[in-house]
């Protein structure tokens, strides 16, 4: 009979989640910095955004008022840095190779390299090969040594049946030749009285 588990009065009831407000020390909002290209320099170099923003006698959390004028500067700025980085691009491009002589001794090195990957290749199959073969002859060495085991053990046990039955035979022979000797010597006596010697 299955036995009755004993629940605790505590654990019992509808969940508790406590009492504690958490209002105070959490703060759900989100805030949003806007920062210029040197302060996101400076920020991203390791110095603290309230650092930043206390040097730049802002409050934290509030946007950035600039200027137009500051504006159209910041966005020739972007502009400027756009067909620099444009430029690069194509001033970065692979340069093709004209040496000949390096460009074949590459190509050597890379037959070379797909001539040898192929050798290890081929070694690695004759390998497998004469590890498959190993395994195939262990197995059948191990049948062959378990079938010889087997015949081993049936000698063994002919053997000692062989022995169990000489020594049956033996002390039969002894027995019955102690039982013998007396007739022996019977008929001895007899042949004797016979022949008239007594």
């Amino acid at each position: 009979m299955a036995k009755l588990t004993k629940v605790s009065p505590y654990r019992s009831g509808a969940p508790r989640f406590g009492t504690k407000s958490h209002d105070d020390k959490w703060d759900p909002s989100v805030k949003e910095y806007k920062l210029t290209p040197e302060q996101l320099k400076r920020y991203l170099a390791g110095t603290p955004m309230e650092e930043i923003m206390k040097e730049e006698g802002e409050e934290m959390g509030r946007p950035r008022v600039i200027g137009y004028g500051k504006y159209e500067e910041l966005l020739a700025e972007n502009e400027k840095l756009k067909f620099e980085l444009t430029n690069r691009a194509v001033v970065e491009q692979p340069v093709q190779h004209s040496n000949n002589e390096e460009v074949e001794k590459l190509q050597q090195e890379l037959k070379d390299a797909h001539k040898l990957v192929e050798d290890l290749r081929d070694e690695m199959e004759r390998a497998q090969t004469l590890f498959d073969e190993a395994m195939t002859a262990k197995g059948e060495a191990e049948h062959n040594n378990l079938v010889i085991q087997n015949q081993l053990n049936r000698v063994n046990d002919a053997l000692e049946e062989k022995e169990c039955l000489y020594t049956d035979l033996l002390k039969s022979y002894n027995l019955l030749d102690k039982e013998i000797q007396p007739l022996r010597e019977l008929a001895y006596l007899k042949l004797r009285q016979d022949m008239g010697e007594f």
